[in-house]
């Protein structure tokens, strides 16, 4: 008998529409599937949510608080979206907090603190690619039971 899917377990389906950054400092910012190219935002987060220090016999957890976020958005350039973008960071490179909601209605949205966009790698100007790429990045506070001191 041939390996099937689980019947037993809903898969769920994405929606491409779904995916935003919603900054509440700066509201003109919000990014949302009409101002994305097809590559759309792309969230990586950095470092463990726990490092394993080891011993002699053993290893023992020391949970980390915080870890760096880069959030990687496809700006359609030929949007108002990506000159207010390009004249936010010529302004003020700082953005405040920032929410970000993912494809999967299943997941709850991302928090994060203390954001900027940190760099917009480059233009291709040469009338063959639609996309301005910045980078945005900030805090993601993880393990909050540890300051349930």
């Amino acid at each position: 008998m041939p390996a099937g899917p689980n019947p037993l377990i809903n898969l769920g389906k994405l929606n491409r529409l779904r995916g935003t950054v919603l900054i509440p400092l700066y509201p003109q910012l919000n990014i949302t599937a009409p101002s994305l190219g097809r590559d759309g935002i792309k969230l990586a987060l950095e470092g463990n949510t726990t490092d394993m220090l080891p011993q002699m016999v053993a290893q023992v957890q020391s949970q980390n608080v915080y870890m760096p976020a880069m959030i990687t958005i496809a700006l359609v350039k030929t949007t108002p979206l990506a000159n207010l973008f390009k004249r936010q960071w010529e302004l003020d490179s700082n953005i405040g907090d920032i929410t970000f909601r993912s494809d999967a209605s299943q997941l709850d949205p991302y928090e994060f603190s203390n954001c900027a966009i940190e760099r917009a790698p480059g233009l291709d100007a040469s009338g063959t690619s639609a996309l301005l790429e910045i980078v945005i990045s900030g805090t993601y506070y993880i393990n909050s039971n540890l300051f349930n001191l």
